[in-house]
């Protein structure tokens, strides 16, 4: 298995893979999954670039979510040191519950860490192998910042 840091196209799938993931939980309904857009530009271990946009998502919940523990997740076999310098995150408007809801986040020079874990997580998705995370020397006197968050709802008309 090939280790991160990977190139900026398999970054682009392991996005999209890992937030269409997530939102597949049990009694979550997600429609427009074709909407979710994600570009990524990546340099070496450094994420130049990330913008995701998740403009024109729906949500809503359909039932109860499982009382079961989550599975624990698989040890990672490396950890790659990296940069992230700039992130942008959009949703304007997802529609949650019949009500629309936007955001708009924004970080800069973060320090990450690329890793590759011993495993899939997902059987049926080999770059759940991996994982991207907040570097070990990021604390609070990290230079890393959000430095737009905004959210709104407001109920259709």
């Amino acid at each position: 298995m090939k280790a991160w840091p990977g190139d900026s196209r398999q970054l682009r799938t392991w996005c999209r893979e890992e937030i269409l993931g997530a939102l597949e939980e049990d009694g979550l309904r997600v429609r427009g999954k074709h909407r979710l857009r994600v570009d990524a530009e990546v340099s070496g271990s450094d994420v130049v670039n990330l913008q995701i946009d998740a403009t024109g998502l729906e949500f809503s919940f359909s039932g109860g979510f499982p009382d079961t523990e989550p599975e624990a997740e698989p040890e990672p076999v490396t950890r790659t040191p990296g940069h992230l310098h700039t992130a942008r995150v959009i949703a304007d408007p997802v529609r949650v519950q019949g009500f629309n809801v936007s955001l708009l986040a924004h970080v800069t020079d973060l320090p990450i860490e690329w890793w590759t874990n011993a495993r899939p997580r997902r059987a049926d998705q080999p770059l759940s192998a991996f994982a991207l995370g907040v570097g070990n020397e990021a604390s609070a006197a990290s230079s890393g910042a959000v430095t737009t968050c905004t959210s709104t709802s407001t109920r259709p008309s």
